[in-house]
């Protein structure tokens, strides 16, 4: 953190602007932000090659220590595929999937996460997908429901990935969420975030984005991997405004930090896989 803000003053300070204009200044936001705490576990890439596959930490202890894991992904107009979603269902045969979108049509949310591929889609892999039409700490929802009440309300005591995908609303949902921990430990073992900058007009400049930031790293969160998507560079030669990040949660006690859970062979977990 120390050399991160020694950088931003050398580049002009903490008002310049995350993507500075063409021909103008040499940096982009992300050479501020980089990953700067390694996974302690091997890490796999869950989903396609491409966008909407994430990179895990430590997915063979998470599925040793956790036979049944719980994931909640929070998207918004919940796209016809989710590779990532399909791919954990078919690695975890205990693994159940909440969806949470309240702009999701009925025909979307019934598609999800299987869009619109060729599989055959049996019925004991479809009942552990269950899709919720309303939002996770939004704050501009007519009812607020905090992370913590939808898992009291589905009985849940852990989650053990939290995906989030908002268009833009990732900034305030993630604050909520963190302020209503209360400063205990956030719920959940790792963070799978798509980043939008400048789809809002509270997150343009490097302290915007800077000041937020901190606030995931002071809840305990640490970035392990972070990719920038090029969909938008390559197709409207745009900023490289959308980045997918991965966080490990180094608070709390779950199998990524629990010193004291046995740990599992890479043979074992490709004979499971």
């Amino acid at each position: 953190m120390v050399e991160r803000e020694k950088l931003i003053e050398r580049s002009g300070g903490r008002d310049i602007p995350a993507f500075p204009p063409p021909h103008g200044l040499f940096y982009v936001l992300w050479d501020f932000f980089i990953p700067a705490f390694t996974c302690p576990f091997p890490m796999y890439r869950v989903g396609l090659l491409a966008d909407g596959g994430k990179w895990v930490c430590g997915l063979e202890r998470v599925l040793r220590n956790r036979p049944k894991p719980i994931i909640y992904s929070l998207n918004y107009q919940t796209p016809l595929y989710s590779s990532f979603e399909l791919d954990m269902l078919e690695r975890s045969p205990g693994c159940h999937i909440y969806g949470f979108d309240a702009n999701a049509t009925r025909e979307a949310s019934s598609k999800w996460p299987w869009g619109e591929t060729d599989i055959v889609i049996d019925r004991k892999m479809k009942s552990r997908v269950h899709f919720n039409h309303f939002a996770i700490a939004d704050l501009t929802a007519m009812r607020y429901r905090s992370l913590q009440s939808v898992m009291r309300g589905f009985g849940h005591d852990w989650i053990d990935i939290l995906k989030i995908d908002l268009e833009g609303s990732e900034f305030a949902t993630l604050v909520s969420i963190i302020a209503d921990s209360d400063e205990e430990p956030l719920p959940f073992g790792q963070l799978l975030l798509e980043v939008h900058i400048g789809w809002s007009e509270d997150m343009t400049t490097v302290d915007h984005f800077g000041r937020w930031f901190s606030r995931l790293e002071r809840a305990g969160l640490r970035p392990f991997y972070f990719e920038v998507s090029m969909m938008d560079v390559n197709t409207l030669r745009a900023e490289p405004a959308v980045a997918y990040w991965s966080f490990m949660n180094i608070r709390g006690k779950h199998a990524l930090v629990d010193d004291g859970l046995p740990g599992i062979s890479l043979k074992d977990f490709r004979a499971r896989a």
